[in-house]
């Protein structure tokens, strides 16, 4: 269950992680990867378990920008923090 601070973190760690890999996006040099609409109907959990985040960071990146057109985008986001602790993008591990 979220508590008031958890449900606030979690908004603000979201609104910050859509930022920095929007501008990470926008710097990386070379060809981008196309970046298709997130319908509704979509299981993000099951996107994220199949993208395999952990394996690079411009996974996530790539990830997060699909993730932020759909409509419940922070609500996926905290379906897949809780469902995947160890692989959250705020462990240092998808940075190193």
């Amino acid at each position: 269950m979220w508590t008031g601070w958890d449900w606030v973190g979690s908004l603000i760690q979201w609104q910050c992680h859509q930022t920095l890999c929007q501008l990470l996006y926008d710097y990386q040099e070379g060809e981008k990867v196309l970046i298709p609409p997130c319908p509704e109907d979509t299981h993000p959990l099951h996107v994220f378990e199949e993208t395999q985040v952990d394996r690079h960071l411009y996974r996530w990146v790539v990830f997060v920008l699909w993730l932020k057109s759909h409509p419940k985008a922070w609500r996926w986001y905290r379906i897949i923090q809780k469902a995947h602790p160890p692989y959250s993008p705020s462990h240092t591990h998808l940075i190193g």
